[in-house]
Parts: C-alpha cells; sequence; structure tokens
C-alpha cells in the first residue's frame, strides 16, 4: 500500500496537484464495482462499498460510513491515512481543516458531489496511471429480460417517459434504470445483473443506448430493433438544445461536456427511478416466487446449522450457497455474504476472510446473504438476515435480540395513510432499543430491484429517506443492535408496500404532501389511502433467542403467523 501511495504523490506532482480524491465509484457511480474500477481498494486495502481516501503530499485520509469503521480500522493502514466516521468528519470539513484543494476524477463523481467539493476535475484518472495489470473492463453478454418477469415492453415504457419530459433529451446514467427501461440484463458487475451502460430517451419517443457493443447477442441486438445503439464513449456527443439528467446520479463529466457545448441542462429525479421502484404485478408474481424459492433454502439450513461442529464462518456460509444451489431458478448471491460469529457479528459489513475467520463456539452467528433467481415462475432479488445463538445464549442477548425483533415487528405491521414517508416510519424499529439508550448505525430499509441490485432508490426507511412509500415499493425491514467486540444482532426480511383499507372521509384531514398527486393520498370516493407492508422473507426466527416475557400478545400472535406461514411454505 505505501508503494501506491508513494507513487500516487509522485503522478500527483507531475500534474501540480495538492491534494487527490478517490472516490469509491466508476463512471456510472456504482455501489458494486467490476474489478476494473476497484481503485479505492487499489489504493487503500479497503474492500467496503463506501469510502473515499484524499491523498495529500504530507498526509492522507480515508473516510467511511457506521457501516464500515470496524472493517476501515482493519483494512486500512493508520500509518500512512488518518481514518474518519462520516458522521463525526466529512472530507470537505477535513481538507478545509489543512487549507487544501482537492483534484479529482470527473467521471468517478457525480455533479452533486462535485459541487459539494467544489474541486479540480482532471480528466487523466491519476490512479490508472499508476495501477499497472489493472483488469480489463468487462464484457459479459446482455440478455432479453423476458416479457414475462418484467410485465411491460421496454417501449411502451420508454414511450410514457417520452411523454412526461420537457427538455427535448433525459439522460439516463443508472445502469440499473437503463437494464430496467429496456428489458435487458448483464453480468458486467459481480451480484448484480447489469450492463454498464447509458441511454437518452428523446421527446418524440426515439431512444439511444450507448454501449460496448461486443456485449450484444443476435437475440439482444434484435429485441433492441429501433434503438439506435452508439459506442459509450459517445454520450457525451449527444446534440439537443436542452437535456434533463440526475445531479446525484450523472457524472460531473458528461455535465460539464454538455454544458461546454451549450446544452440548456435540468437537473431532475431521473424518470426510471419511481417506475422502477414501483414492481407491476408480473414483476411481483415473479418475485414472490423468487423468495417462496429462498426460503425453502433458507429454513433448511437454519435447521442444518445448531446440529453441526466444527463449522467456522466460511464453512457455514458455503453451506448456505450450497442449498441456493439446489434449485434451478438460483443464478448467484446478490451480495458477498456477510458471516459474522462472535465479535465479527459486530461489524456490521464484515466479509470473512482466512485471516480474520472465526471458529463456532458460545455466541451469537449473524448470517446476512441473498440470491438473484430468474428461471421458470420465479424472477427476483432477496436479502435476508438471520442471527442464530450457537450453544445457550446470555440473558443479555436474548433481550437485546428480542428489543431487536420488537422493532422488526413494529415495522412489519405498520399501516399508514398514503404520502407518508421513510423517514417518518424508522423510528418505529428504533423505539425499543431508543428507550434503553440503544442504537445502530445504519439505514432500517433499502429500496430492492427486481432482479436487479440489492440496494435500490429513490425509496428506503431512515432519516434520510424523503421519497413518499408507494404500493409495490420493495423495501427491507432489518434493524440491528451491535455490541462491538462481543456480538451482532440483525433480523432482515424484504416487504413491499401493499394498499390496506381505507378510511371515509369528507376533506383530507391535511394537505396533501408536496409533489405527491391528490389521487395518491385520495381516492375517487372521497377517502384517504392506506399503506401496510406485507412481508415477502419466508424464514423462521430463532426462537431460543426471544424473551417472550417482554413481547405483547400482538407481537405473539404475528411471530405465530409468520412461522406458519414459513411451514406452509416448506
Amino acid at each position: 500500500m505505501k508503494n501506491s501511495i508513494d507513487a500516487l504523490r509522485e503522478i500527483m506532482a507531475e500534474y501540480a496537484v495538492n491534494a487527490y480524491i478517490v472516490p469509491n465509484n466508476d463512471e456510472f457511480q456504482n455501489e458494486y464495482l467490476p474489478d476494473s474500477a476497484k481503485r479505492l481498494e487499489f489504493v487503500t486495502g479497503f474492500t467496503g462499498s463506501a469510502g473515499t481516501a484524499i491523498i495529500a503530499h504530507k498526509k492522507a485520509a480515508f473516510f467511511t460510513d457506521g457501516r464500515y469503521t470496524i472493517q476501515a480500522a482493519a483494512q486500512v493502514d493508520s500509518a500512512i491515512f488518518e481514518i474518519y466516521n462520516l458522521a463525526e468528519k466529512t472530507p470537505q470539513q477535513w481538507l478545509k481543516e489543512n487549507e487544501l484543494k482537492a483534484s479529482y476524477d470527473p467521471w468517478h463523481m457525480s455533479v452533486a458531489v462535485a459541487r459539494r467539493f467544489n474541486g479540480i476535475g482532471i480528466y487523466t484518472n491519476l490512479v490508472d496511471e499508476i495501477w499497472k495489470n489493472r483488469p480489463a473492463a468487462p464484457l459479459a453478454p446482455i440478455k432479453v429480460h423476458d416479457i414475462k418477469y418484467a410485465g411491460k415492453k421496454h417501449t411502451d415504457k420508454i414511450a410514457e417517459i417520452a411523454s412526461g419530459m420537457a427538455a427535448d433529451i433525459a439522460l439516463i446514467t443508472a445502469p440499473d434504470c437503463v437494464s430496467w427501461l429496456f428489458n435487458i440484463r448483464g453480468g458486467d458487475i459481480e451480484y448484480s445483473p447489469l450492463a454498464l451502460s447509458y441511454a437518452a430517451i428523446c421527446k418524440n419517443g426515439k431512444a439511444e443506448l450507448f454501449i460496448d457493443r461486443r456485449k450484444l447477442t443476435p437475440e439482444s441486438e434484435s429485441h433492441l430493433t429501433g434503438i439506435n445503439i452508439r459506442p459509450l464513449e459517445e454520450v457525451i456527443e449527444i446534440t439537443a438544445k436542452s437535456v434533463q439528467l440526475d445531479a446525484d446520479l450523472c457524472p460531473n463529466a458528461i455535465f460539464e461536456k454538455l454544458q461546454e457545448k451549450g446544452i440548456e441542462i435540468t437537473e431532475k429525479q431521473d424518470p426510471c427511478l419511481l417506475p422502477k421502484a414501483c414492481k407491476n404485478d408480473a414483476e411481483l408474481d415473479a418475485i414472490r416466487k423468487a423468495h417462496d424459492i429462498d426460503g425453502v433454502a433458507l429454513t433448511k439450513f437454519l435447521q442444518w446449522l445448531p446440529n453441526q461442529n466444527g463449522l467456522d464462518e466460511i464453512s457455514a456460509a458455503a453451506k448456505l450457497e450450497e442449498f441456493r444451489k439446489e434449485n434451478p431458478e438460483y443464478i448467484e448471491p446478490s451480495f458477498a455474504t456477510i458471516s459474522g460469529f462472535g465479535s465479527n457479528g459486530a461489524i456490521v459489513h464484515y466479509h470473512a476472510s482466512a485471516k480474520t475467520n472465526k471458529k463456532f463456539e458460545q455466541g451469537l452467528y449473524l448470517v446476512d446473504s441473498g440470491g438473484q433467481y430468474c428461471s421458470g415462475e420465479a424472477c427476483g432479488t432477496t436479502d435476508v438476515t438471520r442471527t442464530i445463538a450457537i450453544g445457550t445464549p446470555t440473558a443479555e442477548m436474548k433481550h437485546d435480540y428480542t428489543l431487536v425483533l420488537k422493532g422488526h415487528i413494529a415495522l412489519a405491521m405498520a399501516v399508514f395513510p398514503a404520502g407518508t414517508s421513510g423517514a417518518q416510519l424508522d423510528v418505529l424499529a428504533r423505539k425499543f432499543l431508543w428507550q434503553e439508550g440503544k442504537d445502530y448505525a445504519h439505514g432500517t430499509g433499502h429500496g430492492v430491484g427486481a432482479y436487479l441490485s440489492v440496494h435500490e432508490g429513490p425509496c428506503g426507511v431512515s432519516k434520510r429517506y424523503d421519497t413518499v412509500l408507494q404500493a409495490g415499493m420493495i423495501l427491507s425491514n432489518e434493524p440491528g443492535y451491535y455490541k462491538e467486540g462481543e456480538y451482532g444482532i440483525r433480523i432482515e426480511n424484504l416487504v413491499v408496500v401493499v394498499e390496506k383499507e381505507s378510511e371515509s372521509v369528507g376533506e383530507p384531514a391535511m394537505s396533501p404532501r408536496s409533489g405527491v398527486p391528490n389521487e395518491v393520498q385520495k381516492n375517487r370516493r372521497g377517502t384517504i389511502k392506506y399503506l401496510g407492508f406485507e412481508t415477502l422473507t419466508k424464514a423462521p426466527f430463532d426462537e431460543n433467542l426471544i424473551e417472550w416475557e417482554i413481547l405483547t400478545d400482538e407481537e405473539k400472535g404475528w411471530i405465530k403467523d409468520y412461522h406458519e406461514q414459513i411451514s406452509r411454505n416448506i
């Protein structure tokens, strides 16, 4: 690592750069990256999905969020980098304190993030200049996503988006949005069936796809008949009077190049985000079947686990993968399995390695895993976490587990009026922990794609998600508690937002939420719509960890009903 930092500082001197920002991003602003784009890992050794390094000539700093602070301390050399939790210090604050103006690659920073840094864009990536034997960019073939899973033709999606546009062109720069829009899937990124690409939707209903043409098969090329296929690099050559783009998703390089051409740019949320998040009936049918299959594999694993001797984190995760692979519908994991025993379970996004692998003894085992399924009648993305007692749990473990479970149940049972956001529901999952001065340093829930990314915007459950929840959105429900150095607890199911019984009213009791159409809150009969959650995941909880005495009758009934559903599924 020291050699790479020294080499980077030498190239920085050649370019007269005082400080250089290395984000965990690529030119598509992906959370998970192909090997060719893992520049932050190359420079720092950090393998998590969220982090930023700043290298100056005399010092360097590394920043991550609460999910990865323990991992960063283990992987990033503190003799070279000052390591910070973003909640305590931001990169911008560090730069200001050290009186530094930083440079960055405009392709690897979104418009919004680049503005926050107010740095100097350099179109030569300095990490690439020193990264010898850098892996080649991926060229996975494009597959057509069957209409029985998609539920809507790609031509209809394009027409709907074009009809709502004000600008001449809507630029789509997120690969999951492009894949959803054209009903295609790829394999450029491990765990996510994405094709690295951009798209442009014209107001007249025409569309362009910017992609390496070598990825197209005869089937996918036929499927995309009528779509203008262009090389990826030509995205900056589009011509129009006006373009709309999403500043949170679009690389600053594209913004700058279009601006230089005098194109009028409107910043607007990607028009694919909401329709992609609100799954249609065909998508939900296929997703439910994927969860049924995944639930059988998980239940087999949870029944197998307590009777084993000599297990460790790596062998347990491998066995879970083995159970999933028994199903022909299974394709691959939806993310790298988090398999943490004891103190490793307290590392929110822990990854077991030969160096850190713990043997199972007496304590808690946390396993967070998921699968990508798409075959037969099933097609969907799963994500589930269970915490299991190995041996006899302590009273403290049982109490903490039950506090987390109570929060999980409270969110699962929530009924709320249309117009409610995830930020307004987050307290339900934290309430019981807060009452005892405890909390967790991650969101309660994130959106999940339909055989796409396991982390999907724009919806979620945490204080930062103000997107209004709508029927068809799939979210995780995953409160947790982490006692550093001892154990971690997380309970995660995926849920889908569904309509509940409505309440008849004369006029709404409150003004409609800004930006939310009246029909979302009020139907034609003058009733306020209410929403709730349907749990999709089917895997039992460890009843040996439940402190039944502190559960209400309603909570006990919910667990009983849930476990009966699992029994019927098996």
